[in-house]
């Protein structure tokens, strides 16, 4: 029932597409970045809530950087920040656990704020929030003193699910300051990697002693052009995070997702995503895919409203809800190549594990992989044995068979 054919990321982002025209909200005119970040934790926890809760009765979700923040003074509903999305999707969960397996479960969710005024202004929201089986709490100081009380408020035996979303990257997402989170299990993170700022400090001496702290080494990749950099820096912080020494079988896998500037063709910051499970990392990836859309719909709008602004003329059509392809450094080709390379041997097994690996080493689409899969059916390379009959869509059932997938062949 958790195949990302069954969630509606779809249905939400058309009906936000009124009279031919994609409608982004208006507490988000000023921070539209947040808009596509928002949209990326709703969407994914809509999918990990019900799946958590269908084996466990406690849900605990933690913001380690809370605020509000930018948020106008008579928005009492805190429409458009984390707290009041998180709440939202607690309830519908709940709702939908309720409904669907006749399961209760409790969700509890901390809020970790450092201003006074922001803390203030989130304890008076969350004292009017009463639902039952939904237990809210807050604490005030700096995340990384907190560190400690966070620990101790969750326990270390209930799910918990990290939101860590600082201003900047000091004190916040370096790998020792995250650690003592990290090696608690039962858990997932989602990070918001603060490129911009790192790239600002990359190559000043000043620095390199902190962003040892992000990266685990002193930077060395300063003649790199922007592209590469970025790559190379992404890449060494999920290695980093990877490297980090837990209990046996028991090692952090990592996917990301890049928030671009709404206005400028570079990245704001990325997304990234910490689990122990490749179910996790499968299901973070269908969620993922979908931002594109997003993002294309909005840096479209986006990019109108200048032009109207400079003009003084209304655009002659609205932005298209359909997204043109990306330029990608890989080809369709390279998928297809990869995929024949896993198949030497005769037959092997493709479950989630195997799609898992390809995701988290390749950062491809599994759209992209499933697409290179029936191609290279077609050209009577490969074939599922396991498929009654040709499928159109969907060539592998990678969650089947208890999440060890079908049996795939390489025929020449």
């Amino acid at each position: 029932m958790f195949r990302k054919r069954s969630f509606n990321f779809q249905t939400e982002v058309l009906t936000s597409h009124i009279g031919g025209s994609y409608m982004i909200p208006e507490n988000y005119d000023h921070r539209r970045h947040a808009y596509i970040k928002h949209v990326l934790l709703r969407q994914y926890l809509k999918i990990l809530f019900p799946i958590i809760g269908r084996h466990q009765d406690v849900i605990w979700y933690v913001d380690c950087f809370a605020g509000p923040w930018q948020v106008e003074e008579d928005d009492t509903n805190l429409e458009g920040t984390s707290i009041s999305i998180s709440i939202n999707i607690m309830r519908e969960c709940q709702e939908f656990l309720r409904k669907t397996f006749n399961k209760r479960v409790v969700f509890k969710a901390l809020y970790v704020e450092k201003d006074p005024d922001s803390y203030l202004r989130l304890q008076e929201y969350l004292s009017k929030i009463k639902y039952q089986d939904l237990h809210l709490y807050s604490l005030n100081g700096e995340f990384y003193n907190l560190r400690g009380e966070i620990l101790k408020t969750i326990g270390d035996t209930e799910f918990a699910f990290f939101f860590i979303d600082p201003k900047g990257w000091k004190q916040s997402i370096e790998i020792p300051t995250l650690k003592p989170l990290l090696k608690r299990n039962n858990a997932e993170f989602l990070i918001n990697f603060m490129y911009l700022f790192i790239n600002r400090n990359y190559s000043a001496k000043i620095f390199n002693e902190q962003l040892k702290e992000v990266f685990g080494s002193e930077p060395t990749e300063c003649h790199l052009c922007p592209e590469e950099r970025e790559k190379y820096l992404i890449n060494q912080y999920r290695d980093y995070l990877k490297s980090m020494e837990l209990s046996e079988n028991n090692e952090l896998r990592t996917a990301y997702v890049s928030i671009l500037d709404p206005q400028k063709d570079r990245t704001k910051y990325h997304l990234v995503y910490v689990t122990r499970h490749p179910l996790g990392i499968i299901k973070f990836f269908e969620v993922s895919e979908n931002i594109d859309l997003v993002q294309s719909l909005v840096r479209e709008q986006t990019k109108q409203e200048r032009l109207e602004e400079k003009t003084g003329q209304m655009p002659l059509f609205a932005p298209s809800v359909n997204v043109v392809e990306k330029d990608k450094p890989y080809s369709l080709s390279d998928i297809k190549e990869f995929l024949l390379s896993l198949l030497e041997i005769e037959e092997i097994l493709f479950g989630i594990n195997e799609m898992a690996e390809i995701l988290e080493k390749k950062g491809w689409f599994i759209s992209e992989v499933e697409k290179a899969f029936l191609q290279l059916e077609e050209d009577g390379k490969v074939r599922n044995l396991d498929a009654k009959g040709k499928r159109k869509k969907h060539p592998i059932h990678y969650e089947d068979n208890n999440h060890r997938g079908e049996r795939i062949v390489r025929l020449k």
